[in-house]
């Protein structure tokens, strides 16, 4: 391809030995099959940022039930797996 390039791709992102960043990784968790940068936020603050209604969710980190009491303590780490499961109401 007419050139060489040195460096570490993560996630969609590229970084360069030296570049600024590239010391640090991005921390990730997958929520409902997907990557997101949510490393750091509780439940409770990942639900509200992503417009769900806690009273209509379970909310399943690394395959154990979070009880809605614990929404706001649970706290997301890197690496997690979280399932989250909305309740739909009709007739």
């Amino acid at each position: 391809m007419g050139g060489t390039t040195s460096g570490a791709a993560y996630a969609g992102f590229f970084f360069f030995p030296g570049s600024p960043g590239s010391d640090r990784r991005i921390e990730m968790v997958k929520i409902n099959g997907e990557e997101k940068e949510a490393a750091g936020q509780t439940v409770a603050s990942y639900l509200a940022s992503a417009g769900f209604n806690p009273a209509r969710v379970v909310v399943e980190l690394n395959e154990t039930i979070v009880p809605k009491a614990r929404y706001a303590e649970t706290t997301l780490r890197d690496g997690d797996q979280v399932e989250i499961v909305c309740f739909m109401g009709g007739g």
